[in-house]
């Protein structure tokens, strides 16, 4: 008697537990720039002890990362492939803490209608983390070239930008908005290269690397996990203010330092060209 009295308070405590635990959504897309952010955000969220849906795209490719590693993911995380043009009404009816959404691109496909009413604060929404990009800005006259900085959450972006109008929408609607605009993302499980492939194809092949300017230019490449601990904390911290990030490493490098830490990567010495704008190499 002793013993099931014990089981069934050892039952009701554990059934708390999962009770109480943060719940998050994750929206992911099919691929991209972004694409391994799912993965490496819902790792870092369980590893917080959130229950975590990961709402993934089913037009994705299975058989390339980061999708072939949803299987090792912790098993705080539940995958859930849709169609994203109607959502699963498991999800679509349920509640989150917090959502992460790494899918939408603009403010009228359904699953944003849909995303806007549970971001919510009505619907239990405390905090919304929308991965948007910093392609959006659109820099004053005369940024650009070897002498400019960074771009800055203060510059003007392109008004017929999706990203953005989604962020007006969500503003618009209530939603508690935390909008982050990352820069060139790299590291484990990444399915797009294209920007850094560039040096290394160049480079492997012993071929003359044409890098406009003085190469000089600064630009910030940041791992994909930092990028996951970034939101995490968005997400943990209590003091956090909605608002607007570039998220990118505090570090920057120069364009002819990323084609010689390529070639270090590769054993091999780039043979920089640089070049004034609208010329080229061969």
């Amino acid at each position: 008697m002793a013993w099931v009295l014990f089981s069934s308070i050892l039952l009701s405590s554990v059934l708390n537990i999962v009770a109480l635990a943060p719940s998050s959504l994750i929206v992911q897309n099919k691929g991209g720039g972004h694409g391994e952010l799912g993965y490496h955000t819902a790792t870092a969220l369980s590893n917080l002890g959130h229950s975590v849906t990961l709402l993934q795209d089913s037009s994705f490719d299975k058989s390339k990362q980061p999708y072939a590693s949803y299987p090792s993911l912790p098993p705080s995380v539940t995958v859930v492939e849709c169609d994203m043009s109607d959502l699963p009404t498991a999800v679509s009816t349920s509640s989150y803490d917090y959502i992460i959404d790494n899918y939408s691109k603009d403010a009228t496909s359904p699953t944003s209608k849909s995303l806007l009413a549970l971001g919510s604060p009505k619907a239990g929404c405390k905090k919304y983390l929308y991965i948007s990009s910093a392609g959006i800005y659109d820099p004053p006259p005369g940024h650009g070239g070897d002498a400019s900085g960074p771009l800055l959450e203060s510059f003007p972006v392109k008004s017929s930008s999706g990203q953005f109008s989604f962020e007006s929408a969500l503003k618009s609607a209530g939603v508690p908005l935390f909008a982050f605009r990352p820069q060139y993302i790299y590291g484990p499980l990444a399915n797009k290269f294209s920007y850094l492939d560039y040096f290394f194809s160049r480079i492997s092949s012993r071929r003359p690397l044409p890098i406009p300017g003085s190469g000089s230019q600064l630009v910030s490449l940041t791992s994909a996990p930092d990028v996951a601990s970034l939101l995490s904390c968005c997400v943990t911290c209590p003091a956090a203010s909605p608002g607007v990030y570039n998220c990118g490493s505090p570090e920057v490098r120069t364009y002819n330092e990323v084609a010689r830490m390529c070639g270090e990567a590769c054993g091999e010495e780039p043979d920089v060209y640089n070049y004034e704008t609208g010329g080229g190499g061969g």
